[in-house]
C-alpha cells in the first residue's frame, strides 16, 4: 500500500526512511535482533522489492553487535548513529521519568525503571539534576547537549510529544558545553554505577560469530532452525564477564566466578576437559563449557519410557583456564557467544550447575514450605520439647479466636500493598460477620488474559471450621496444568451468593467473561451463570454423570448395560446416531420409566460429545481436573482451620503449582523434542508447541501416514474420505475443504473443541504437499509464547506480577545473603562464633529502634484496618446447596462422624465392618463345630 502511494507523488519531494534488525523466526515467537551484512541486504532487497523503489534515502539499523563498535569507522563512511538514550528512553527526559510514571508507560517495563534499579538510578538522576541548575537549562537539554556535542553524526531522539517540550529541546542547540562542563557530567552520571539494561533483559541477539576470524559470518538466516545458523550474546554487566588474561587464585574461584556469570548470562556450566602434569599432581588446565556443547547421542534406549528432550545443540561457548607462572589460574579462552537461546533470571535457578545455591537457600526456609520436623533431624533440634509445641499452637488459636476476619483482612491489604494488582472483596451482614469473600492475585489475572477461554468452576466444603463453602476458577495453561484464576469463600451454594462471586470474578478480568464455563449439575449455578455470563456456553461435567450411573441404576442393570450407554455417549459420530443407540440402549435395558436417565436426556446439548465439540473446551470436557485439585488440596487443609490458616496453606499449594509451571516453561527453553520424522511440519511444530502440546501433535501426526485421503465430490466446496489403511471395520472420516475461505474442517472436530489438528487433518495437509502447519491452524494459547503479553485492567492500568515492590526481592537478598554466610562459617567454630555475635547486636539494636510486632499479642495491635469484620456465622454443610453425593462419595468420606453399619450385625460404629464383625467370627466358629460334627456322625465317630 505504501508503494503504491509512494507512486502518486513525486520522487524528489520524498524522503523515504525504512529499518531492519528485529523480527521473529518464521514469523512467530519472541522477538530478536539480527544485525548481519547478509541479513541487511537481505531486508533492504525485500523492502526495495515490496516499495517497488530502486532506491532508500535513509536505511536504519536497529541495534549493532558490540564486535562492531571498534571496527567500523562511521565517520568516514557517512553512517550516522541514532541515539534513544538517554531522553528518548532514559531518566533525563523529566523529573515525571523517575517520580511520577504512569504504570502504562513502555519505560514501567524497562529494567532501569523497576524495582532496586529504579531506586538506585533516582540517586544518579539528583546528581545529574543538579548540574542543571549550575549550567541554568532542564535535564533534558542538558542530555541532548551532551549527546550534540559529540559529532554531527549523532542524532538525539527528544522522544516528546509536546509541542512546548519540543521547542525547550530545541534550546539545547544553543547550549554550548566546555571540556568541565563534560567532565562534571561524567563524574555525576558513572556509567558502571547504572543499574539494569536499557532493553528488556530476555531480549536476545541473533548476530555474527565473535569466535571466527574478522570479517567472517555464520552465514544465512536457517528458517527451519537457528541452533546452526545464529549467535546469542548474554547481557552480561562487563564487571562480571570473564576477560582474557584475568587472574584467580584457584580453580575454585575460576569455577565460581564463570559460573556465576553463567546464571546471570542464563545458561549451564559443566567441565569438559582438563590437563593434569605428568605427575599427576596439579591441574594444568582446565575447559568449562555451556551445558549444551555437543551433540545428544542417537541411540535408543528401549527401556526408557519417558518422553525426554535433547539438550545438546552443539553450544561453541567455553571458558578455559591454564596454569599461570605466579601459582594461580589466567584465563586463556573465552568463547562468549551461543547457539541457542538463553534462560530468564527467573528460571536460572532451574539449571544444572546452579542448583546447589538453591538447595541452599531452601535449608533456611522450612517452615515457610511445610517440611516436617523429622527432616530437620528432629523436635531435639529445635530447642523445645513436643508438648512445647502443641501448647504453643493451642494459645495461639485461643488467641486467635474472634480475630480471624481482621487478619484475613488484613492479608489481603497486605497482599494488595506488596502488589496492586492484588484484587479482592469482601461482603458482609447486617451484623458485619463475612458471607462472602473473593480474591485474585495478579499471577492469575495474567493466567486468565492468556487461557480464560475456558473456565471450569467448582465448590467443596469442609475447608474450614465455619463450614463456608470454597469455590475456585480454574483453567488450563498451555503446558495442560491446571491454573487457578480466582477463589471465593460463600455462606452457601444458592442463586444469589454464586451471582456474586461470578460478578466479582468477572470485575477482577477486567470485565471479559470466558467463552467456555464447565461446572456440575447445580441448578443455582445454571440459573446464576445464565444471569451473569449470558453470552457464555455453559456445559456440564460428563465426568459427574458418567459417575452416577452405578448410584443411579441397580448392580444388575449398571453390570449389563452401562457399556451400552458408554459406547453410545462417546462412539456416536452424529447427534442421529447418538438418539438412534440411546433409544436402543433403553430398550435393551428395560429403563424406560427411569426419570434419572430422562433427566440426563434431555439435557444432552449440554454435556454429550457430539452436542457440544464443536467448541473449543480446551480438553477440559469434564470438572474431574478440578476434583483432583481438591483432592491434591484437601491434604493441606480440614475443617477445622481458620480462615487464615487456610489462606496460608492454599497459598503452599499455589506455590507448588506455579513452581511446576516454572519448570515446564525451562524444559521448553533448555529441551528440544525428539523427532519421529523428517518432515519439515513436525521439526517446526517442536518449535512452536509447548512441549506437552507438541507430543500430541506429534502422535496425530505419526499416525496421519496410515491413512488414505480420496477426493468424494467437488464444487463450491471439495469434500475428501479420510480412512486408515488396512484395518477392517474403521469408519472413515469426512473432510470438507471451502475453496473461498481456504479452510478445511474434520468432522471429528477435534481441531474445533481441544485446538490441535487431528490425524485426518494432517493426513490431508501432507497429501495436498504441505510443508509448514497453516498459521489458522495453530492456537496461540498452546504455544511457548502464549504468555508474553502486556495485560491491562479495565481502568488501563498494566497488571505486573512482579511488582516495584521491592519488599519481595530484598528478603530474598537477604536470605541468599544468610545461606552463604551460614555456608562459608558452619565447619568453623570459631567463625560460626563470629557470625553470631555479630547477628546477636545486630538483632538487640533493631530491637531498641523498633517493637518486633510479630511477638506481641494481637489484641494489644494498633490495627490500621478501615472496615470492622467479625467472624462468618457457622454453616452446616447439608444446607449449603442442592449437589447430592453419590455412593461412592458417601463411602470414601472420612470426615463422617457416625460411622458406617456394618452389613454382618447390623451395628453402626467405627473401625467395624462385615471384615472384623465379632459376631460374625463367633457364629463361624459354631458354624465350623456343627459341620464338623455332622461329618463324624456321617463317619459313624460320635462327637466328645
Amino acid at each position: 500500500m505504501v508503494g503504491k502511494a509512494l507512486k502518486e507523488l513525486p520522487q524528489d519531494q520524498i524522503q523515504l526512511a525504512t529499518k531492519f534488525c528485529c523480527f521473529k523466526p518464521n514469523g512467530y515467537g519472541q522477538i530478536k535482533v539480527k544485525g548481519t551484512p547478509e541479513f541487511a541486504r537481505e531486508c533492504c532487497e525485500a523492502s526495495l522489492k515490496r516499495l517497488d523503489v530502486d532506491y532508500i534515502d535513509l536505511y536504519y539499523q536497529h541495534c549493532i553487535h558490540s564486535t562492531y563498535f571498534n571496527h567500523i569507522p562511521i565517520e568516514e563512511l557517512g553512517i550516522g548513529i541514532v541515539a534513544y538514550s538517554p531522553p528518548g528512553r532514559g531518566f533525563f527526559g523529566g523529573k515525571a521519568v523517575v517520580e511520577s510514571l504512569p504504570a502504562e508507560s513502555i519505560l514501567a517495563t524497562h529494567p532501569r525503571f523497576n524495582g532496586e534499579n529504579l531506586e538506585k538510578n533516582k540517586l544518579i538522576y539528583s546528581h545529574f539534576s543538579n548540574l542543571t541548575a549550575k549550567l541554568a537549562c532542564t535535564p533534558p537539554q542538558l542530555a541532548l547537549a551532551w549527546l550534540l556535542h559529540h559529532g554531527d553524526n549523532i542524532i538525539p531522539i527528544p522522544g516528546t510529544t509536546k509541542v512546548k517540550n519540543l521547542e525547550n529541546s530545541i534550546d539545547s542547540l544553543a547550549k554550548k558545553l566546555t571540556e568541565d562542563n563534560l567532565k562534571e557530567i561524567c563524574d555525576a552520571v558513572p556509567i558502571d554505577e547504572v543499574a539494569g539494561h536499557r532493553n528488556y533483559i530476555e531480549m536476545q541477539y541473533v548476530d555474527i560469530d565473535v569466535n571466527h576470524s574478522e570479517g567472517s559470518t555464520k552465514g544465512q538466516f536457517d528458517s527451519g532452525s537457528d541452533s546452526n545458523h545464529n549467535i546469542y550474546t548474554p547481557q552480561v554487566s562487563d564487571e562480571h564477564k570473564p576477560k582474557m588474561g584475568q587472574q584467580f587464585l584457584s580453580l575454585d574461584e575460576a569455577r565460581e566466578f564463570y559460573n556465576a556469570y553463567a546464571k546471570e548470562a542464563g545458561f549451564s556450566v559443566r567441565i569438559n576437559s582438563s590437563k593434569r602434569s605428568r605427575d599427576n599432581s596439579e591441574i594444568l588446565r582446565k575447559e568449562y563449557v555451556c551445558s549444551k556443547e555437543g551433540i545428544t547421542s542417537t541411540r535408543v534406549n528401549s527401556k526408557r519410557k519417558r518422553r525426554r528432550g535433547l539438550t545438546r545443540e552443539g553450544c561453541n561457548a567455553k571458558f578455559t583456564v591454564v596454569k599461570s607462572k605466579s601459582g594461580g589460574y589466567v584465563v586463556k579462552q573465552f568463547v562468549e557467544g551461543h547457539t541457542h537461546s538463553l534462560t530468564s533470571p527467573q528460571r536460572a535457578h532451574l539449571l544444572r550447575s546452579h542448583c546447589s545455591e538453591a538447595k541452599k537457600s531452601l535449608s533456611q526456609q522450612l517452615s515457610t514450605v511445610n517440611i516436617h520436623e523429622v527432616q530437620t533431624r528432629g523436635i531435639q533440634s529445635i530447642g523445645c520439647i513436643e508438648r512445647d509445641i502443641y501448647n504453643h499452637e493451642r494459645n495461639l488459636c485461643r488467641e486467635m479466636r474472634g480475630h480471624d476476619e481482621e487478619l484475613l483482612y488484613e492479608h489481603f491489604l497486605s497482599e494488595q500493598e506488596k502488589n496492586a494488582s492484588f484484587i479482592y472483596d469482601i461482603k458482609k451482614d447486617e451484623e458485619d460477620r463475612i458471607t462472602h469473600c473473593f480474591w485474585a492475585d495478579a499471577k492469575s489475572r495474567l493466567a486468565y488474559n492468556s487461557f480464560g477461554d475456558v473456565v471450569v468452576f467448582d465448590t467443596t466444603n469442609d475447608t474450614n471450621r465455619y463450614g463456608m463453602v470454597f469455590a475456585t476458577f480454574i483453567g488450563v495453561n498451555n503446558h495442560c496444568q491446571s491454573v487457578i484464576f480466582g477463589c471465593s469463600f460463600l455462606s452457601d451454594e444458592s442463586t444469589e451468593s454464586f451471582m456474586w462471586s461470578f460478578e466479582q470474578f468477572k470485575k477482577s478480568m477486567s470485565g471479559s467473561p470466558p467463552k467456555v464455563i464447565i461446572t456440575d449439575q447445580n441448578p443455582a449455578m445454571t440459573k446464576a451463570i445464565t444471569h451473569t455470563f449470558p453470552n457464555t456456553v455453559h456445559r456440564y461435567c460428563i465426568w459427574h454423570i458418567l459417575n452416577k450411573f452405578s448410584e443411579k441404576l441397580n448392580e444388575v442393570v449398571y453390570r449389563n448395560h452401562y457399556n451400552d450407554f458408554k459406547q453410545c455417549i462417546w462412539d456416536s459420530y452424529s447427534k442421529e446416531e447418538f438418539e438412534l443407540k440411546w433409544m436402543e440402549a433403553i430398550g435393551r435395558s428395560m429403563l424406560h420409566d427411569n426419570t434419572w436417565l430422562q433427566s440426563v436426556y434431555e439435557m444432552r446439548a449440554k454435556w454429550v460429545p457430539v452436542f457440544v465439540n464443536h467448541v473449543f473446551s480446551a480438553g477440559m470436557t469434564n470438572s474431574q481436573r478440578v476434583e483432583t485439585f481438591h483432592g491434591f488440596f484437601k491434604r493441606y487443609v480440614s475443617k477445622r482451620n481458620s480462615l487464615v490458616d487456610f489462606i496460608i496453606c492454599f497459598n503452599r499449594v499455589i506455590a507448588h503449582q506455579r513452581h511446576e509451571e516454572l519448570i515446564a516453561d525451562h524444559v521448553d527453553i533448555n529441551e528440544k523434542p525428539k523427532l519421529k520424522l523428517p518432515h519439515e511440519m513436525e521439526n517446526r511444530m517442536a518449535e512452536i508447541y509447548t512441549h506437552e502440546i507438541f507430543y500430541e501433535f506429534q502422535d496425530e501426526f505419526w499416525e496421519s501416514f496410515f491413512y488414505n485421503v480420496e477426493l468424494a465430490t467437488e464444487s463450491g466446496s471439495c469434500v475428501y474420505k479420510v480412512y486408515r489403511r488396512n484395518k477392517s471395520g474403521c469408519r472413515g472420516r469426512e473432510i470438507v475443504y471451502e475453496k473461498e475461505s481456504d479452510y478445511a474442517t474434520c468432522n471429528c472436530k477435534k481441531f474445533k473443541s481441544e485446538g490441535i489438528p487431528c490425524r485426518h487433518l494432517l493426513a490431508y495437509f501432507v497429501k495436498m504437499g504441505t510443508s509448514f502447519l497453516p498459521q489458522k491452524y495453530i492456537l496461540n494459547r498452546w504455544t511457548k509464547t502464549a504468555k508474553y503479553e502486556r495485560v491491562v485492567d479495565d481502568l488501563g492500568i498494566e497488571i505486573n506480577y512482579f511488582s516495584d515492590n521491592s519488599f519481595i526481592s530484598r528478603r530474598t537478598r537477604l536470605f541468599q545473603l544468610a545461606s552463604n554466610v551460614i555456608e562459608s562459617v558452619a565447619f568453623s567454630d570459631k567463625d560460626s562464633k563470629i557470625v553470631e555475635e555479630g547477628l546477636s547486636d545486630l538483632l538487640r539494636r533493631f530491637k531498641k529502634d523498633k517493637a518486633i510486632t510479630s511477638c506481641g499479642s494481637i489484641n494489644d495491635r494498633n490495627s490500621t484496618k478501615e472496615q470492622v469484620y467479625n467472624e462468618p456465622p457457622a454453616v452446616l454443610a447439608e444446607e449449603c446447596g442442592e449437589r447430592l453425593k453419590d455412593g461412592k462419595e458417601k463411602a470414601c468420606d472420612p470426615t463422617k462422624e457416625k460411622g458406617r453399619q456394618c452389613n454382618g450385625c447390623g451395628k453402626v460404629e467405627h473401625d467395624h465392618d462385615k471384615r472384623n464383625c465379632p459376631t460374625l467370627k463367633n457364629r463361624s466358629s459354631v458354624d465350623a463345630n456343627e459341620d464338623s460334627n455332622l461329618l463324624d456322625l456321617n463317619n459313624g465317630i460320635s462327637p466328645q
